[in-house]
């Protein structure tokens, strides 16, 4: 009997180690009653150089001769994510020890492209360095090419706007006559009507016009100091408000 009691005992034991569980898109609607459970940690992607060194090293122990140059194609198109990194290397090193950019883009397998809105909210409000100025025109298209690709893969272009809306103050450097304010308002006035002609005479093609206005943010406002990008709740809030206001009268 002693040894049954202490079976069940330890059948209901709590756990005290901690679980931890990764997402890419924490406001995601399966995780939402995790979330009053869990404490939520943003952490961004590690810089480029760090995985170039950590793949040069890996490369080396694994025995595959790999240039710099590949290495750094693979980042870019796995997006800093290293386990797409490690897994095409891994795939393609099973045929040839010698691997170069064009063996690993025909190796590479499909990485899941669907992006987030935090996504949209990086690329609008964060820009990579730029070591000489005559690659602002062309970092300048291909960003503007990244925006078309990345806003229409995300259905959410409500929570996109409100998103840019709620975090475009604190992204602003140097504003003391609010030009840039008044040029992003009337950005999102644009998009809004859009938006609403889409909605009332099912025109989708005006939808094509959203992608400028993310350009436009990020022309005045990206940095390449990367700051915070907060949740836009402040719709939610006036939302509820209304609500509640109404079920008074």
């Amino acid at each position: 009997m002693k040894d049954k009691e202490k079976s069940k005992s330890s059948k209901h034991r709590p756990i005290t180690r901690p679980i931890i569980c990764i997402c890419n898109d924490p406001y995601s609607p399966a995780l939402r009653p995790l979330r009053k459970y869990a404490k939520i940690l943003m952490i961004q992607p590690p810089c480029p150089q760090r995985i170039l060194s950590r793949l040069k090293s890996i490369c080396k122990l694994e025995q595959l001769n790999v240039n710099a140059g590949a290495l750094s194609s693979l980042i870019e198109k796995g997006n800093r994510d290293i386990r797409f990194c490690l897994n095409a290397l891994q795939v393609a090193g099973m045929k040839s020890s010698t691997l170069t950019a064009t063996e690993l883009e025909l190796t590479l397998s499909s990485k899941d492209q669907s992006a987030t809105v935090f996504d949209i909210w990086d690329h609008t409000f964060f820009h990579k360095p730029k070591k000489r100025r005559q690659e602002q025109s062309y970092s300048s298209l291909r960003n503007f090419g990244d925006f078309h690709r990345i806003i229409f893969s995300v259905n959410s272009h409500d929570l996109v706007l409100q998103g840019l809306h709620e975090n475009m103050i604190p992204m602003i450097q140097s504003d003391p006559a609010l030009y840039k304010v008044s040029h992003l308002l009337d950005c999102l006035e644009f998009a809004d009507e859009c938006h609403t002609q889409c909605l009332r005479t099912q025109n989708y093609h005006l939808e094509n016009y959203l992608p400028t206005v993310a350009a436009s943010f990020y022309l005045t406002c990206a940095t390449s100091f990367r700051k915070r990008v907060e949740y836009p709740r402040k719709n939610t809030h006036v939302r509820l408000r209304l609500y509640y206001s109404l079920s008074l009268l």
